[in-house]
């Protein structure tokens, strides 16, 4: 073993008494990079330098490392838009949305709790049609970004 630092992403696994090295890619599968840990650890600082300059710092909550529900919203509000025929039922939809923003847009998807979340609706939409909206609202948000991988990729 050489005395560089550990790297980040950088994982070990072995095989009948051989230590092979792999990076762990942002959408959860494994690169390859043989046995030599030196030339692994190389080629794993470079890849982090280029995941890092990949995303954009704007789109990560300062200190959680997680992606902002303002811009989960933005990639969620096209997709729930196409799935939705009425136009009363677009503009709620966009409202809720635009309401989510507002009162939780700086909050990180990979940090947000159900307890908060369930505090939050009771403060600010109490009566139960609204709470039961959001709700659902919230609920397919978050399952939307269960699908894209954010609580792995962005954690």
């Amino acid at each position: 073993m050489s005395t560089l630092p550990k790297i980040l992403f950088l994982q070990s696994t072995i095989s009948r008494d051989i230590t092979y090295y792999r990076y762990l890619l942002p959408d959860s599968s494994y690169l390859s990079m043989g046995k030599d840990y030196e030339s692994a650890a190389v080629a794993a600082l470079e890849l982090n330098r280029v995941r890092e300059e990949v995303v954009p710092k704007s789109k990560l909550s300062p200190g959680s490392g997680g992606k902002l529900v303002s811009v989960l919203c933005d990639e969620y509000r096209p997709v729930k838009l196409r799935q939705t025929n009425s136009k009363a039922t677009s503009d709620a939809v966009v409202q809720r949305l635009r309401n989510i923003c507002k009162w939780m847009g700086d909050w990180s998807v990979s940090k947000t709790q159900v307890r908060q979340l369930n505090q939050l609706l009771s403060e600010r939409a109490p009566e139960y049609r609204a709470y039961k909206a959001y709700r659902d609202t919230l609920r397919e948000l978050f399952a939307f970004a269960l699908f894209k991988k954010l609580f792995i990729q962005y954690c």
